[in-house]
């Protein structure tokens, strides 16, 4: 069977069908059928794709920055135990 490539992308990343579908505003269904060529791909469908990438892309950027910094802070004292609860980075 083939896929189209936006399901290998999704797949090595790890992004999941939801987490794509969400970003596109499409269905996780729609996204699946798209993937795997089951319907046709129309212009504004494929934007919409592209669009939901980069969404993607951006969110996971921010994450990354922000992961960067809180362990550039925390480094030194990452192994100290602490209260779930009460304590917040």
């Amino acid at each position: 069977m083939k896929a189209r490539k936006i399901r290998l992308l999704r797949r090595k990343y790890r992004i999941s069908l939801s987490e794509l579908a969400a970003a596109c505003g499409l269905s996780g269904q729609r996204v699946s059928e798209i993937e795997l060529g089951i319907t046709p791909l129309s212009t504004a469908t494929a934007a919409k794709i592209r669009s939901g990438f980069e969404k993607l892309m951006e969110q996971h950027q921010v994450m990354l920055l922000r992961l960067n910094q809180d362990y550039a802070k925390h480094r030194e004292t990452l192994l100290e135990p602490v209260e779930e609860i009460d304590y917040e980075l």
